[in-house]
């Protein structure tokens, strides 16, 4: 055993990317899918474990109306008159 291992000292161990660490590519359904059921961007990428901003890149890539632009559209028709969401 190396001494500085048994000393209980801190060894920089080299990475090696595991099959298990590769990122998982999420579906544009799963998107589709988050983007209906949550009310907040924040909520809808918290349950893809994704962060803030891939949510929104993966919105505009598969043309998805995201929860915050939903919102925006339906608030803009009530003030403006018209009401029918």
């Amino acid at each position: 055993m190396d001494n500085d291992v048994a000393r209980g000292t801190l060894v920089k161990l080299k990475y090696i990317p595991d099959e298990e660490h590769h990122m998982e590519r999420i579906g544009q359904e799963r998107v589709e899918r988050v983007a209906r059921i949550y009310a907040s961007n924040k909520d809808a990428s918290q349950a893809l474990g994704i962060t803030l901003g891939s949510f929104g890149r993966l919105c505009r890539k598969f043309g998805i109306e995201t929860p915050y632009a939903r919102r925006r559209r339906r608030l803009s028709r009530v003030r403006s008159g018209s009401g029918v969401m």
